[in-house]
Formats: structure tokens, C-alpha cells, sequence
């Protein structure tokens, strides 16, 4: 965990590195958090994070942190996809970005974007297929 502080320190000094594109983050939550996420849509309503989420720019990586394969009695597995359609400065890419710059993740094959507390979405699709759940944010980025 050190290690890793001491990288963030060194990274926030150069430069983090905003993220556009799509992350993932397989989560397990509870009915209640699922409705609260389709409430959102519903009403059209903005959520932000309240947290550092990890997410992956592998869709596998994330899959597994659902862990579908690992029914969880109170829980869902969930895949949660962070569309980035415009630059996002609270959201960093972790990965080996230049020979100079050290990956930033202690799990450096993850291919890891770190989304910041704070930062905006909209909810654009809740649906649930065969069991599996997929909620799809768009973010807002911040002016």
C-alpha cells in the first residue's frame, strides 16, 4: 500500500493523465443500490461517486469481479460500464503509459482507470439478461 501511495505522489506530480473512452467495474450490490440505479434513469437523474472506483479497460477483467461464476445471497453481480465520450479529468489511467512513467497499479495487468470521488454520470441503460446485470453511465464531465 506504500508502494503504491509513493507511485500516486510521483504520478500526481507529472501529470495525470485524463481518461476518454470506456472502463468496466464488475461489482456485487444490493436490490436496494440496483433500484437506486433505475430510479436514476428513470427520473433522469445525475449520480456521482462517493468513492475511488477501479475500474478496468478489459470487460473480462471486470466480468470477474462480478463474479457471476459466485452467487452471493443478498447480492446481484453487476458489470457497470463508464462511457467516457469526452476527455475526464477525474477519472486517471493507471496503466504503463510511457517508459518514464511507471504503472501506477499494484496489478499492473488489469489495465486499471482509477474513477475519482466525486465525479458525474448519468444513467443511459439498466438491463438484465439471463441473470446478468449491466448498467451503462455516461459521464458529465466537469467544467
Amino acid at each position: 500500500e506504500k508502494i503504491a501511495w509513493q507511485r500516486f505522489k510521483f504520478f500526481m506530480q507529472k501529470g495525470s493523465v485524463p481518461v476518454k473512452g470506456r472502463s468496466y467495474r464488475g461489482v456485487k450490490i444490493t436490490t436496494a443500490d440496483l433500484r437506486a440505479y433505475r430510479w436514476a434513469l428513470k427520473s433522469k437523474a445525475v449520480i456521482s461517486t462517493k468513492t475511488f472506483c477501479s475500474t478496468s479497460v478489459d470487460r473480462h477483467v471486470a466480468e470477474r469481479f462480478a463474479g457471476a461464476s459466485h452467487p452471493h445471497a443478498d447480492k446481484q453481480s453487476v458489470l457497470i460500464i463508464f462511457n467516457f465520450s469526452q476527455i475526464c479529468n477525474t477519472a486517471i489511467d493507471l496503466r504503463r503509459l510511457s517508459h518514464d512513467l511507471p504503472c501506477l497499479s499494484e496489478y499492473e495487468n488489469e489495465a486499471e482507470i482509477l474513477v475519482l470521488p466525486l465525479s458525474i454520470f448519468q444513467v443511459k441503460s439498466t438491463e438484465e439478461n439471463s441473470g446478468k446485470i449491466v448498467i451503462e453511465l455516461e459521464n458529465i464531465p466537469m467544467q
